[in-house]
């Protein structure tokens, strides 16, 4: 009996449905894509209860309001998104994926849906689709890494060399639920990943600032299970004489894999001597198992994988490749506020400036100081705004009454004057009386300022007094406002003090398919099907993905059909000769250089398997680009360089996305952050460095993120292995399996039972006439009936 479901609900099926289904996990003629299991075209009857299911689409006026993270079944089935479909023979699942509509065909008062139903893997792909790490139209898609939101600062670059970060600040409720040895408490921190040997700090309570470990972590749904809404956390020892209450909590961590660091990337322009770095060059860097991690669970699947979970992975790193360290959501460096009455001028000399005083503000990049001074921090070009209002007073006409703007570099000239109106004078100049006089001004102008300086308002009356000395002018400043721009409009680079906001580091303008078929690509991953979970993948390396334990071995000498054609080819028939292995190519000064002068890109490899009859070029190319590591003689820190030269003049540059391991190196020579434009210290003495590169360590490399040994180091190196590098690691074996001279194609006419379907593993070993062969494809499978299987000699189940 065969049985289709869409969203767990049961389709209806033709009678004698049945339908062919190709499964697969490798193209060994594409080494550029991985295969997923598919079904043929599915015609559904239109019936009562599949119109129901696929939400009356066929109607021509068919309209409905549909809710993205509901399942795609009944009213709110779009057929522009997938739904979670299998197909179950005989009870036994054969194949489980998502449902596809193609086509829908009326003939008359008749009704057909064309359906296809594409494996687990192929449903991760299309949920994907066009989504963008950041940067979606509709930020619900975008990857969210704001738990890491932190403040710029010096302790935080260093903390983050040994992965010390904070993931949750804040004073809540907590519900202690049972006492030592197992104690619990609930906690809605969730989203933050919360996981064993995190430390957990009270404050303000009887524990105060003691500091404990989680044992373990578990998320419970709330009670219409529509989401997660609670966390439980155990320590490993209980806190002593605590009760539920408000108090403050924090929680850190120093696991690999996760949060930000803070490596020494020299976007040039950043030193003078290669020896001290300036602040700026310090940009936060998230790690590439996090962002796959949230790729996967935010297209609603989940994932294991002893590879992605190696110390090896956990280490690597996106850097930021703007150009600056930038925020994505202003133009703005923010604004002071003045919201209470300031005089001005009442009984003091004549001539008096007086400062504007404001009660608050928010600023990038600038610091507010003695409530009067906006002091910047860095050389920038701005647009300043500023409204004010109030009122004024004054004994005789004509005189000057002004609220000026003035930068601390020049108060002989204002960078701007807003002259109030005295030309009505009073009724009686020998007896005045005081003409008063609302009034509400704005001005705006652009100016540049260069780091130190600061904006300042001053307020003053230039009203000679009469022979009393009694009626001095004044002005009543009720409210104002400063506001500064970036000029030209652009977006504003972070200073120390700011609040970093996380998701700002982010790769532009990248897919995250893109992004998570790049990291396939480059490590030859495996991906297979969870058979019992829904929605879960296993990703291993090809390396590492067959079971070489004997015992495994699955003997199909008899589901061959010795009575059909059995085609052998040669794998030098379907091999291509050339083999390139590819970043992408960039701009920057030494990929460029290396490029111009060896004719290929720094890092690539391309592999000649000497078939005589193979004449085509496969190429497998990645989104990131690579980054040459450069050194100085006598100097003991080595960076990975991403800046452009004029002459010798080094200019920032943005550049495509790239791919590092990061290590802290410890024993260098003392160095110091500081501010290469005012020459101010932030940390000296400094003895290591947040190191992040293609080498694991440039000191003593043992793996390489390049697909080949380049054929020159900017840096000298002294001792190390080259070889490890990404082909050698996880591509030759596999090219001396399909480019070995015995290397052979078997394609075989089988015959499958349901149960054979259900448990098929391409991770083991198929055995026929005492012969190993890896399954590549099972072609048209129709159970009960005979079907075409490829399968690919093994050469050797043990690669050094």
């Amino acid at each position: 009996m065969i049985r289709l479901f869409i969203e767990d609900q049961e389709l209806d099926v033709n009678q004698g449905f049945s339908n062919q289904i190709t499964y697969a996990v490798d193209d060994l003629q594409n080494l550029d894509s991985k295969a997923t299991a598919f079904s043929k075209t599915i015609v559904l009857p239109g019936s009562a209860n599949n119109n129901r299911l696929l939400g009356n689409i066929f109607e021509f006026g068919a309209a409905n309001f549909t809710v993205d993270n509901g399942k795609n079944v009944g009213y709110n089935f779009n057929a522009s998104k997938s739904a979670k479909a299998k197909i179950e023979y005989n009870g036994l699942t054969v194949i489980k994926g998502v449902l596809r509509l193609l086509e829908i065909v009326r003939d008359g008062h008749l009704v057909d849906y064309e359906v296809a139903i594409f494996g687990e893997l192929g449903g991760l792909i299309a949920n994907l689709a066009g989504k963008k790490l950041v940067g979606n139209t509709n930020n619900i898609y975008d990857l969210d890494f704001s738990q890491y939101n932190h403040q710029y600062t010096i302790a935080n670059i260093l903390s983050s060399w040994d992965n010390s970060f904070t993931l949750f600040q804040g004073n809540t409720t907590y519900s202690f639920l049972n006492s030592s040895p197992n104690f619990y408490f609930g906690i809605s921190v969730i989203g933050l990943n919360l996981s064993a040997g995190m430390q957990l700090t009270f404050s303000g309570t009887a524990s105060n600032n003691t500091t404990y470990t989680i044992a373990d972590v578990q998320e419970f749904f709330n009670y219409n299970n529509t989401g997660f809404n609670s966390t439980l956390i155990r320590l490993t020892t209980a806190p002593v004489g605590e009760s539920q209450t408000n108090y403050n909590l924090k929680i850190t961590t120093s696991e690999s894999g996760r949060g930000y660091v803070y490596p020494l990337i020299d976007y040039g322009g950043a030193s003078t001597d290669k020896v001290n770095f300036d602040y700026r060059t310090f940009r936060p860097a998230l790690y590439v198992r996090e962002y796959i991690d949230k790729i996967i669970k935010k297209a609603g699947y989940t994932w294991e994988s002893n590879f992605l979970d190696s110390s090896f992975f956990k280490r690597l790193i996106v850097p930021n490749n703007d150009l600056g360290f930038i925020r994505y959501d202003t133009t703005s460096y923010g604004s002071g506020v003045k919201t209470t009455t300031q005089l001005i001028g009442n009984s003091l000399p004549y001539n008096t400036q007086i400062n504007v005083s404001f009660q608050s503000a928010s600023l990038i990049g600038f610091t507010f100081t003695n409530s009067t001074r906006f002091n910047s921090t860095s050389n920038s070009n701005i647009k300043v705004s500023f409204v004010a209002a109030g009122l004024y007073q004054y004994y005789k006409a004509n005189v000057n009454i002004y609220i000026a703007v003035y930068k601390s570099s020049d108060f002989s000239n204002a960078l701007v004057k807003i002259q109030l109106d005295t030309s009505v004078g009073p009724s009686n100049p020998n007896a005045p009386t005081p003409v008063t006089f609302n009034f509400s001004q704005s001005v705006e102008f652009n100016t540049s300022l260069n780091a130190g300086e600061y904006l300042i308002v001053k307020a003053f009356a230039e009203t000679p007094l009469l022979s009393t000395n009694v009626y001095p002018s004044y002005i009543s400043i009720n409210s104002a406002t400063l506001t500064i721009d970036k000029y030209p409009p652009d977006f504003i680079d972070y200073n120390l003090g700011d609040n970093i906001k996380v998701n700002d580091t982010i790769p532009r303008n990248i897919l995250q398919k893109d992004f998570f078929s790049s990291i396939i690509k480059m490590f030859n991953l495996m991906i297979t099907e969870d058979k019992f979970k829904v929605k879960h993948l296993i990703i291993e390396p090809w390396v590492d993905f067959y079971d070489n334990d004997r015992t495994t071995y699955l003997d199909w000498n008899d589901k061959v059909d010795l009575n059909q054609v059995i085609k052998i080819k040669p794998m030098s028939e379907v091999n291509a000769r050339y083999y390139e292995f590819k970043y992408k190519s960039d701009t920057d000064y030494y990929n460029d250089l290396y490029r111009k002068k060896y004719n290929e890109g720094y890092g690539d490899r391309v592999f000649d398997n000497a078939l005589e009859f193979a004449k085509d070029t496969q190429k497998t190319e990645v989104i990131f680009s690579a980054t040459p590591l450069v050194g100085y003689t006598g100097l003991d820190k080595v960076a990975s360089t991403i800046f452009k030269k004029n002459n010798t003049l080094e200019e920032k540059t943005s550049s495509n996305p790239r791919i590092l391991q990061f290590k802290k190196i410890t024993g260098v020579s003392a160095w110091k952050i500081f501010n290469i434009q005012t020459n101010a210290n932030y940390q000296t003495g400094l003895t290591s460095y947040g190191y992040a590169g293609h080498l694991d360590n440039p000191d003593a490399p043992n793996a390489d993120l390049n697909f080949g040994a380049t054929k020159e180091l900017y840096f000298p190196l002294t001792f190390g292995a080259l070889s490890n590098n990404v082909f050698n690691a996880y591509y030759s074996s596999y090219m001396a399996e399909i480019t070995d001279k015995d290397s052979r194609v078997i394609t075989a006419t089988m015959k499958f039972t349901e149960s054979d379907i259900y448990n098929l593993d391409f991770g083991r070993y198929i055995l026929i006439d005492q012969v190993l062969y890896r399954l590549q494809k099972i072609i048209d499978y129709v159970p009960g009936e005979l079907c075409k299987v490829q399968l690919l000699r093994v050469i050797s189940t043990n690669y050094q």
